[in-house]
């Protein structure tokens, strides 16, 4: 298939501006890529320029037809590249444990929704193992009203948990899209720019959630508080759909906000995981279709903020980089940002009344079931039972103690979130 301009253009981008920014070439040299090499395997040669050998590739293909084509030129080639045949899913269950991939180029031509949300919370976990871990995702901006619906639901929940930082975050965002000359009419441009708001806003969402759940994994929070957390976001949204008339605009959604009671979970609800830096990047793809592309970094700190604060944090990332915007020839487009105004609160956001209740919730694992806790526990390298022994013993008796302040008691040269899968251990017996 013939990729458009707008495609190159963001796969050099994602590999020779962004990763060549944060990864030293002898870190590149010595960091296995999970990525999706399609029939081209044009990734190679762009990790080959920099310095990342072939045989550090593993590529996920769920189509059989294709990964039969990639098996041939992976041999007449001699690449080397471990091709796997499967569902991405499949591969981040049973595989990614066993593999210290640094760098993740999830480039799925489909949603957000239903390909990356089912596996962030375990890639999440990976990246709190692996500190330096760069990551990119994606989302198909077709007309997906399954996922713009859950960007909506992201929209209400985010606004009413941080009403002055979503704000600003959703001028910031809107503005851009709106300014651009994505379309030569008024009207596509009104909508082209509501559905990237929410599909940024549902990424921004999703890794809330997954960044709470992975807390309660690791003990760093309890259950009951995570579920305190999601039925509050669930209760806000019924009343949202249930009382608010359509169409709706961005300053219908602002007022119906103001008008409800302030969250209660958001100081109890614990976040460990930050944004290190986040860069945003939609292209025009073919048939009028546009992708967003999301490259970020992430920081583990082995201690935990509130909810509040994590949305303030993470909203500033969101903000600090302008939208890169590349038409469907790999040109930039022309914008007006920043010198003509945009009238966000006029933006109709949704039409008609037929947004649902009941849409996609994530569920609280068990506490006997933590897989990715115990592969961490396993892999603390050389570690004395009689270490394993202290930290525990900490934990349990000073339950204010952070991963990071045992590692600095005992002199520890682990990584915090090893600690914190021992100290979960002890404080749940």
């Amino acid at each position: 298939m013939k990729q458009t301009d707008g495609k190159v253009f963001a796969r050099q981008y994602l590999y020779m501006n962004y990763l060549a920014s944060f990864m030293t070439p002898r870190q590149l040299k010595n960091s296995n890529v999970l990525t999706l090499l399609g029939e081209d395997f044009r990734e190679i040669s762009l990790l080959s320029k920099l310095g990342v050998p072939s045989y550090r590739v593993f590529s996920v293909e769920r189509d059989p037809d294709i990964y039969r084509r990639q098996q041939v030129t992976n041999r007449e080639d001699g690449n080397g590249a471990a091709l796997y045949h499967g569902e991405l899913s499949d591969y981040i269950h049973t595989h990614l444990r066993h593999h210290d991939v640094s760098v993740f180029n999830l480039d799925i031509c489909g949603s957000y929704l239903r390909a990356v949300d089912p596996v962030l919370g375990e890639l999440l976990l990976h990246v709190r193992k692996n500190p330096q871990t760069v990551m990119a995702t994606y989302s198909s901006a077709g007309r997906d009203k399954p996922q713009l619906m859950e960007g909506l639901k992201s929209l209400v929940v985010l606004l009413w948990l941080a009403p002055e930082v979503i704000d600003r975050l959703v001028r910031h965002l809107y503005g851009q899209y709106r300014s651009a000359a994505l379309s030569d009419s008024e009207r596509g441009r009104d909508e082209l720019s509501k559905n990237m708001l929410l599909r940024h806003m549902f990424w921004l969402r999703s890794h809330m959630e997954h960044v709470m759940i992975g807390a309660y994994t690791l003990g760093l929070t309890e259950s009951s508080v995570v579920s305190k957390a999601f039925s509050e976001q669930e209760s806000v949204w019924r009343r949202f759909v249930g009382s608010c008339q359509f169409p709706v605009t961005y300053g219908d959604v602002l007022q119906w906000v103001e008008s409800q009671s302030r969250p209660l979970a958001s100081e109890e609800t614990r976040m460990d995981l930050d944004f290190g830096d986040i860069e945003f990047l939609t292209y025009a793809a073919n048939n009028g279709f546009y992708h967003n592309c999301y490259f970020a970094t992430y920081e583990s700190s082995g201690s935990t903020v509130s909810l509040d604060t994590w949305l303030v944090e993470s909203a500033k990332s969101l903000r600090r980089n302008d939208l890169v915007l590349i038409d469907i020839e790999g040109r930039y487009y022309e914008s007006t940002f920043g010198r003509l105004a945009v009238d966000t609160d006029r933006a109709v956001l949704w039409g008609k009344a037929d947004v649902k209740h009941e849409l996609r919730q994530l569920a609280i694992p068990p506490r006997d079931e933590e897989p990715i806790v115990k592969a961490l526990i396993s892999e603390v390298c050389g570690l004395e039972s009689s270490t394993i022994d202290m930290i525990r013993q900490l934990a349990r008796e000073d339950r204010s103690l952070t991963a990071r302040q045992i590692s600095q008691r005992l002199s520890l040269q682990l990584p915090v979130t090893q600690v914190a899968a021992h100290m979960a251990i002890a404080r749940r017996k």
